[in-house]
């Protein structure tokens, strides 16, 4: 199923094949952060999140895979992901303008979504608090105890 799709990007359900062309393109940052919390490698990541997640998702630019992201249910709430290759900075714009309606359709009957992001990744921090995060100071979490901020983003009408 299609969820978004304009000049520069498509979003649809994710299908396992997605993992295989992404894995080995994933931003630096991205890896850096699996790397700090989990110690999975990228394509152990990716498959984690399309296996556990209720609402799976992929963002096309020209018919090629540049990012997946989903929610991993947990009673009332949903850990959200989000894993990109470095075409999304192609496609700022688009993916931007997509963001606020993919976490309003990933909120769906949860009163939040929620994570931890590694305190080095400021771009991300950033676009998530764009989406409408609160964040919590930085604490020392994953493997790798390095700062991450747990952030929650609540759904408006809780």
């Amino acid at each position: 199923m299609e969820y978004y799709k304009d000049a520069y990007i498509t979003i649809r359900d994710s299908e396992l094949h997605d993992i295989c062309l992404m894995k080995d393109n994933l931003r630096q940052d991205d890896i850096n952060e699996i790397w700090a919390s989990s110690h999975f490698l990228p394509e152990a990541c990716l498959l984690h999140g399309y296996l556990f997640s209720s609402i799976k998702m992929t963002i096309l630019k020209g018919g090629e895979p540049i990012a997946m992201f989903g929610v991993v249910p947990y009673e009332k709430a949903a850990c959200v992901w989000l894993l990109g290759t470095s075409g999304i900075d192609d496609v700022k714009k688009s993916f931007m303008k997509a963001s606020r309606p993919m976490v309003d359709l990933m909120l769906g009957d949860f009163d939040f979504i929620y994570n931890y992001v590694d305190d080095r990744y400021k771009r991300a921090i950033k676009w998530i608090e764009w989406c409408g995060a609160k964040f919590n100071e930085p604490l020392p979490y994953g493997e790798e105890k390095l700062p991450f901020r747990y952030f929650e983003i609540r759904r408006k009408y809780v």
